[in-house]
């Protein structure tokens, strides 16, 4: 009852709801309609993109890469990624000061919050900023970050930056050796038998086939995933590159998934023994 009145008060379509009690799955249930006709019923197991609930499982990449001796927390990230800054000339000498807890506390240097003003948003506007012919990736994004100031100095306050999180799956990238989605899906779920925790796409027919509609406004954007053509599209359905936001916001899963994410890691840490 409580899901079900949740989404009448905020005339959610579509919804799915798993519990686990004592490690074991006690509920599960789908509400809501699947498709944008609202004529197929939603499945328990139907993928939702997570957003921001993508963090805590990039620090949990993080926690295992530290254990694995590939990184530490005081590891400095630019040293560590090597990634040039945008124009050959870093933006701000403290930059090179930034840690990997710096990222994971909110304390790298950047404002921002959880605001589309972010550079991490604004993928076509770096493309054309850097003159590039495909849209900004997480390492293009990096680049481009890393040639300009910052807002304060790393580690004396916290502010929610979704840039931190994307620095983060550099460094799960630059220290495993293999792409964030490969690392997750290979070193950190299949081998307990969790699947459907997979990278978010933008074009609605890129979907996984198990994945629900978006809705959204009915207002129109140039198309970030098809990047440089003028195609117009709303932000749900490519107006944002989701490919790009990976590791703080880029993944989605069904809510079976996330309850074994926490059956084998703890939220945001380590695994569970």
């Amino acid at each position: 009852q409580a899901m079900t009145n949740c989404m009448v008060t905020n005339n959610f379509k579509a919804g799915t709801i798993a519990l686990m009690k004592n490690s074991r799955l006690v509920f599960r249930q789908g509400y809501g309609w699947r498709d944008t006709n609202l004529s197929v019923v939603i499945h328990p197991d139907n993928i939702f993109r997570l957003a921001s609930v993508s963090k805590p499982i990039t620090i949990s990449a993080i926690t295992k890469l530290v254990n694995d001796g590939k990184l530490t927390m005081n590891t400095k990230v630019y040293s560590f990624l090597g990634i040039q800054p945008w124009g050959g000339v870093l933006g701000d000498s403290r930059i090179t000061n930034i840690t990997v807890q710096n990222l994971i506390d909110h304390s790298g240097g950047w404002y921002g919050g959880g605001s589309g003003g972010e550079w991490v948003f604004r993928t076509i506007d770096v493309s054309s900023a850097m003159g590039l012919t495909y849209p900004a990736a997480g390492s293009n994004i990096a680049s481009w970050v890393f040639s300009k100031p910052l807002d304060f100095t790393p580690g004396t306050t916290n502010v929610y930056s979704n840039i931190g999180y994307q620095m983060l799956g550099r460094v799960v990238e630059k220290a495993s050796g293999k792409s964030y989605i490969n690392y997750l899906q290979q070193d950190m779920f299949w081998p307990y038998g969790v699947t459907n925790i997979i990278q978010s796409r933008s074009r609605p027919n890129d979907l996984n086939p198990w994945e629900i509609w978006y809705a959204d406004a009915s207002v129109v954007t140039l198309s970030a995933v098809d990047y440089p053509t003028n195609l117009q599209v709303r932000l749900a359905d490519g107006g944002y590159y989701y490919e790009s936001f990976d590791s703080f916001g880029g993944l989605s899963a069904s809510a079976l998934g996330l309850c074994q994410y926490m059956l084998n890691y703890w939220v945001g840490g380590d695994r569970r023994y």
